[in-house]
C-alpha cells in the first residue's frame, strides 16, 4: 500500500485535494426508498402459478371439500379409487374405482379435476394430502406447461393428458384456495376428520366400486398438422357445422377440432396401443376432443388389426343361416351314426346309434368296443338287410369311422360316407340329440325298474319310437308305417275281412306314408350353396384352441388358408377348421418361429407363430447353437 502512495505523491500530473462531494461508497448503504420498483414475490407467483389469485391459505368463505385418491394390493390384485368429501357436512360428493393400473398419484390428480370442475363458477378451498397434486397446481404445472411439457431431464411427462387438463380446470372457479394437509393424522379438528373421511371412501371406492376407465393421454392439439379434406368430405363437414378458424382448422360449433380419417387413424393407434380398448370405448374417447367423419368405421379397423385383441378377445359373430344336408326322400336314404360311452356292464361299455334322417327312427346296438368291425359288422347284419340300401352315411372323424378297412366295404357298397368338421358337433346334431335322449330314457328306466340299461334299452327304444315328433306331431313308428302305435289296451282297432279290403287298407297306408314322407322333407335344411365367411385361400386366420385356459389366449396362430369350403376352412397345421371356430382374415405375420426335432442338425425357421399358443419361439432342444 505504501508503494502505491509514493507512487501517487511522486508524480507531477496529480494533484491531492479535498472534495467535499459523497464518496461512492456511500451508495452501498442508507435508507431504502419509498417505492421499490418491483415485488420479487410477485413475479415468482405469477411465473408459477397458473391464476395469480390461487391461494394456499383457506378462503373465509365458499365451500370446504376433501380429496383423496387410493391405489394399493388386496390379495395380490392392485384396485384403485378417488372420493370428494363435502367438509361442511362430511358426506360424500363423488367416488368411484379407478383403472387397477393407476398408480396413487394418478388416482390423487384425477380427484382434483374431478372437485375443479365441480367448483365451476364458484368459491371453494380444496385439502389434499398429495405433495405431488399441491406442487402441480402451485408450482410444477406452470414450469412445466412453459418447457412445452417436459422434465428436467427432457422428457415426456407421464401425466402430460392429466396434468393438462388441471391447468385448465384451475381457471373453473371463481376464487380457489389448494391447501395441503398432513395425511393420516388422528385428531378430532374438521380438517383431520374430512381428510381421514375422504380416505377412507377412497379405499371403499377401490375395493367395492364400479370400476370408471378413462384415458389419460390426449394428443396435443398443437403438435397435430392442419387436415386436409377433399371436397366431398368439406360439404359434409358444413353439414354438421364445421366451420374453419383462423388457424385453418376446422372445429364444431362446440370447439371440437374435425381430423380427417389419416389422423384420426394415427390418434386411435396411440389410444388402443396401451390399453387395448374395443371399438365403441375408442369411438367415445376420441369423440370427447374430437370428430371425424365415420370414425366408427376407422376404430374398427384399428382394433381388428391389433392381433394381441384377436387372440385373446372373444368372437361376435352373427347369426347365419345353418346349413344341412341333401333331402332324404324316404326312410334310411341317409343316415347319421355315432358311439356313446356308458358304465360298463359285463362285456358292454359302448353303444352305436343310428338316426335315420327322414323319419328319427333310431337303432341303438351295444358294442364291446368302439371300432370300425362293429360298425361294418352292424351295417351289413342289421340296418342294409332290414332297411335297404343306405345312400349316405354321416359321422365325426372318429377312428372307428376313418378306418381304412370300414372307408373299402362301404365304397365297395356304393354307399357315400361324409365326415363333418372337427370340433363343430352341430354337424351331428340329430345324432348327438339322440344320444341324450337314449340316456335320458334309460335313466328313467333303470331308476324304475332296477335293472341295466343293457336290459333297459329294447323299451327305451320303444319309448323313443313312438313318441310324437315336436316339429310335426307324429311319431317316428308312425313315419315308418303309417300307421300310430297302439300304447294301450283302450285303444281298439277294427279291420275288414276280404281281399277288397286289404286293398284298401294297403291303399290307405300308401297314401297315408306319402303324405308323412313328405312332411318329413319340410324340417329339413337343404346344403348351403353360399359362403357364412369371408376367408379366401392365401389369407391368415386364427384358429379357437380347444382347451380354454385362464389368462391365457383362446385363440392360436395366425395360419394361413389352403383350401376353403362354404362353411369350413382347411389350413397345413389344423386340417380342416368349421367357420365358427375362425377368426379373421388377419395381418400375415411378421415373426419367425425357430423349431429344431430332437437329434436334427438342422433349424426350421417358419413365418407366424406355427401354433405356438403364446406366440414365443419354440425351441426343442436341449442346447443352443449360434447359427448365422
Amino acid at each position: 500500500m505504501l508503494k502505491y502512495e509514493a507512487i501517487l505523491i511522486d508524480s507531477d500530473d496529480l494533484t491531492l485535494e479535498v472534495n467535499r462531494s459523497l464518496n461512492p461508497a456511500q451508495f452501498l448503504y442508507g435508507e431504502p426508498a419509498d417505492n421499490l420498483i418491483h415485488n420479487s414475490l410477485e413475479i415468482i407467483q405469477y411465473q408459477t402459478k397458473v391464476r395469480g389469485d390461487l391461494e394456499e391459505q383457506a378462503l373465509s368463505e365458499g365451500e370446504i371439500i376433501y380429496v383423496d385418491g387410493s391405489s394399493r394390493c388386496l390379495q395380490g390384485k392392485r384396485m384403485s379409487g378417488y372420493a370428494v368429501v363435502d367438509g361442511k357436512s362430511m358426506q360424500t360428493i363423488e367416488k368411484g374405482k379407478l383403472p387397477s393400473s393407476w398408480s396413487a398419484q394418478t388416482c390423487e390428480l384425477y380427484a382434483l379435476k374431478k372437485v375443479l370442475e365441480y367448483l365451476a363458477h364458484k368459491k371453494g378451498t380444496i385439502y389434499t394430502d398429495s405433495r405431488y397434486a399441491f406442487g402441480v397446481v402451485h408450482t410444477f404445472g406452470k414450469i412445466w406447461e412453459e418447457r412445452g411439457l417436459l422434465n428436467s431431464r427432457g422428457k415426456g411427462l407421464v401425466h402430460e393428458g392429466l396434468i393438462l387438463e388441471i391447468l385448465e380446470a384451475l381457471k373453473l372457479p371463481e376464487e380457489i384456495a389448494i391447501v395441503h394437509i398432513t395425511g393420516h393424522q388422528k385428531g378430532v379438528t374438521p380438517e383431520i376428520r374430512g381428510n381421514n373421511l375422504a380416505d377412507q371412501e377412497a379405499k371403499d371406492a377401490a375395493e367395492n366400486g364400479a370400476e370408471r376407465v378413462m384415458l389419460i393421454l390426449n394428443p396435443n392439439e398443437e403438435k397435430l398438422e392442419i387436415p386436409k379434406f377433399s371436397e366431398a368430405e368439406k360439404k359434409e363437414l358444413n353439414k354438421i357445422g364445421g366451420e374453419q378458424a383462423e388457424s385453418g382448422k376446422r372445429k364444431l360449433p362446440d370447439g371440437r377440432q374435425l381430423l380427417n380419417k389419416m389422423l384420426a387413424r394415427k390418434i386411435l393407434e396411440d389410444m388402443h396401443q396401451k390399453p387395448h380398448w374395443g371399438t365403441q370405448a375408442l369411438c367415445d374417447h376420441f369423440l370427447r376432443n374430437y370428430g371425424c367423419i365415420g370414425i366408427f368405421g376407422v376404430a374398427k379397423q384399428v382394433t381388428e388389426k391389433c392381433i394381441t385383441c384377436q387372440r385373446i378377445n372373444k368372437k361376435v359373430m352373427r347369426k347365419t343361416t345353418l346349413g344341412g344336408r341333401e333331402l332324404a326322400l324316404r326312410p334310411f336314404q341317409i343316415i347319421q351314426v355315432d358311439f356313446t360311452e356308458l358304465p360298463q356292464v359285463q362285456r358292454w361299455k359302448y353303444l352305436l346309434v343310428i338316426t335315420d334322417h327322414l323319419t328319427h327312427w333310431v337303432e341303438a346296438v351295444p358294442t364291446t368296443k368302439a371300432s370300425a368291425n362293429m360298425v361294418s359288422k352292424t351295417l351289413l347284419e342289421q340296418i342294409i338287410p332290414r332297411y335297404g340300401m343306405v345312400n349316405r352315411i354321416d359321422s365325426d372323424r372318429g377312428t372307428h369311422f376313418m378306418s381304412k378297412v370300414l372307408q373299402q366295404i362301404i365304397q365297395s357298397l356304393g354307399i357315400k360316407w361324409e365326415l363333418h368338421a372337427p370340433w363343430h358337433p352341430q354337424s351331428s346334431g340329430r345324432v348327438e340329440r339322440m344320444n341324450q335322449t337314449l340316456k335320458r330314457t334309460l335313466t328313467k328306466l333303470i331308476a324304475e325298474t332296477q335293472m341295466s340299461w343293457v336290459q333297459c334299452l329294447p323299451l327305451a327304444l320303444l319309448r323313443i319310437r313312438t313318441q310324437p315328433r315336436s316339429d310335426l306331431g307324429v311319431s317316428p313308428y308312425e313315419m315308418m308305417f303309417g300307421l300310430p302305435f297302439l300304447t294301450t289296451q283302450h285303444e281298439n282297432a277294427t279291420y275288414e275281412v276280404g281281399e277288397m279290403s286289404i286293398k284298401r287298407h294297403v291303399n290307405t297306408i300308401a297314401k297315408t306314408l306319402e303324405n308323412l314322407w313328405l312332411k318329413g322333407i319340410i324340417p329339413q335344411t337343404t346344403p348351403l350353396d353360399f359362403k357364412i365367411h369371408n376367408v379366401h385361400p392365401g389369407e391368415w386366420v386364427l384358429v379357437k384352441t380347444w382347451k380354454e385356459q385362464s389368462l391365457t389366449p383362446q385363440w392360436e396362430g395366425p395360419f394361413q388358408v389352403l383350401l376353403t369350403t362354404e362353411a369350413a376352412i382347411r389350413t397345413k397345421e389344423r386340417g380342416w377348421i368349421h367357420a365358427s371356430r375362425i377368426k379373421g382374415p388377419v395381418d400375415e405375420p411378421k415373426e419367425w418361429t425357430i423349431t429344431s426335432e430332437p437329434g436334427d442338425t438342422k433349424l426350421t425357421l417358419k413365418r407366424g407363430l406355427g401354433g405356438n399358443e403364446l406366440g414365443r419361439p419354440k425351441w426343442s432342444r436341449k442346447h443352443t447353437q449360434d447359427h448365422t
